[in-house]
């Protein structure tokens, strides 16, 4: 880094030895020159010194009234400034400028759908598959609202569809690979404890992979939010301002450099997943033939072991799995070294099975399960999964804990017992989450390199006595629910 002579390159920790280290990737000629890499936040500065080279021209997309043309998604307002910070994780160029991006040489395109202050299922769907004639990453480090406890179910059918359009269709077929922030409601506090990235739409489906925090240290940060679906984790730094990252900033917003264009106290999930996107990119440029299951199979399979625990035997990479990290600390190095020799993997198959069910969910703690065979499956090594249930008569979904395991025996926890944030009309007395488990659909990568064997999968479900507020000892009468039907879908080859 001090060769290519960035200003404020040794601020960078992430990029130091004991973390991504990736001098090697990029003196061996890999920059990640001819990917190109689409950021999907509130918008980015397109001139900024520090990314202007790197621009794709003609391709942003600017989907606001604000004087600007369609091509020009550049803020106009100092609220939207988390777009650029994402870019330059990404790819800050190596000019001699600031800092470096991941890769450097990546070419970038922006669409600003968090800039429309509300979007239409439409306006999503049309950001996940904006500029797909040349775009092979997208990275969405956003999400929902962190620490409501709520369910967030797909915000519509043309999100959800447009995301599969991009997975099957884009790169001849090899598909858009896309990334998205796990999110930061994981630090438990009075008004939400033990969110968890299952419960936003956006990570449970079965073509987007989901990235956690880790510190400096290469443990889980702490506001990092667990999930079944979590791949992997990257540096996200902390709470602490030490340990935040450094990165690009919109004009006049950062503390540092000329015109303030620099600020070194980014953190986040949303910090984390720019850098397993540019990560992709030099994995592109190394062997364009990778399509987005390949990229997932080989961050995974080449993670390192972090210090997160309770750590659960995996059956791919390290061995290990953890909610809140997933398969382990991303190494670009390693992927990228793998991704140059990787033959593919076989087509992607789906098997889906739905049992309909009159099981009894008694509001007593006590736990019951139902079984489910899926048969005349002709998958023989899991990739991800899916579980969808439809539980009536449910007062709330905050007391459910819900688990998936599978035939051999790897569990997946889905939702456990949590408390929901008071908003007016989620009846704040109760601590009520509002919406019902009726249906809604979970996804889980836990499985990921398992064999498909042979055998039952077992859903096992409790419906916890819930009190009237956190640490509260008047408990609220529910009454009993009953799962009226689940599925499974699987997905692998």
């Amino acid at each position: 880094m001090a060769q290519l002579g960035e200003g404020y390159s040794g601020q960078q920790w992430h990029l130091q030895a004991a973390s991504l280290a990736l001098e090697n990737t990029w003196l061996g000629g890999n920059t990640g020159q001819g990917v190109v890499v689409s950021v999907v936040d509130d918008g980015v500065e397109l001139n900024h010194e520090d990314l202007a080279a790197n621009v794709l021209a003609g391709q942003s997309r600017n989907i606001v009234d604000n004087g600007k043309g369609t091509l020009d998604p550049s803020p106009t307002t100092r609220d939207n400034d988390h777009g650029t910070a994402v870019a330059g994780l990404i790819a800050a160029a190596a000019n001699g400028k600031g800092m470096l991006g991941i890769a450097p040489n990546a070419r970038l395109v922006a669409h600003n759908l968090l800039a429309a202050n509300g979007s239409s299922d439409l306006q999503d769907a049309a950001a996940m598959l904006h500029g797909n004639a040349v775009v092979s990453v997208v990275n969405n480090s956003w999400g929902n609202l962190d620490g409501t406890g709520e369910l967030y179910p797909d915000a519509g059918s043309l999100w959800r569809q447009s995301v599969i359009n991009g997975a099957t269709q884009a790169r001849c077929g090899r598909g858009i690979v896309y990334f998205v922030a796990a999110g930061n409601g994981g630090e438990a506090t009075s008004a939400s404890s033990d969110e968890r990235s299952n419960y936003d739409y956006l990570n449970n489906h079965p073509m987007m992979m989901t990235v956690g925090s880790i510190n400096e240290n290469g443990s889980a940060s702490s506001f990092t939010e667990p999930g079944s679906n979590v791949l992997i984790a990257a540096e996200g730094g902390t709470n602490i301002s030490s340990t935040r990252l450094l990165t690009t900033a919109l004009s006049q917003t950062g503390n540092l450099g000329n015109s303030n264009q620099y600020r070194n106290n980014f953190a986040g999930t949303s910090a984390a997943t720019p850098l397993v996107s540019g990560t992709a990119a030099l994995m592109l440029r190394a062997n364009p033939a990778l399509s987005w299951r390949d990229i997932r199979w080989i961050l995974a399979s080449t993670a390192r072991t972090d210090l997160e625990t309770p750590k659960l035997p995996a059956a791919i990479g390290n061995g290990n799995f953890t909610y809140r990290t997933g398969f382990g600390r991303l190494d670009s190095n390693a992927a990228v070294a793998m991704a140059r020799t990787f033959p593919g993997l076989p087509p992607l198959k789906k098997c889906e099975t739905t049992q309909t069910s009159s099981l009894v969910i008694p509001d007593n703690d006590a736990e019951v399960s139902d079984r489910l065979s899926v048969s005349n499956c002709s998958i023989n090594t899991i990739e991800y999964v899916e579980l969808t249930v439809s539980i009536q008569n449910a007062v709330s979904s905050s007391d459910m804990n819900v688990t998936l395991d599978s035939p051999a025996g790897r569990n997946s926890i889905l939702t456990t017992r949590h408390t929901c944030h008071g908003e007016p009309g989620w009846m704040p007395s109760a601590r009520r989450c509002s919406v019902p488990m009726n249906p809604f659909t979970f996804g889980s990568v836990r499985h990921l390199g398992e064999n498909f064997g042979t055998g039952s999968w077992t859903l096992r479900i409790s419906d916890t006595i819930r009190t009237r507020a956190p640490n509260s000892m008047e408990t609220v009468s529910e009454p009993v629910t009953t799962l009226r039907n689940w599925s499974i879908t699987v997905w692998g080859h």
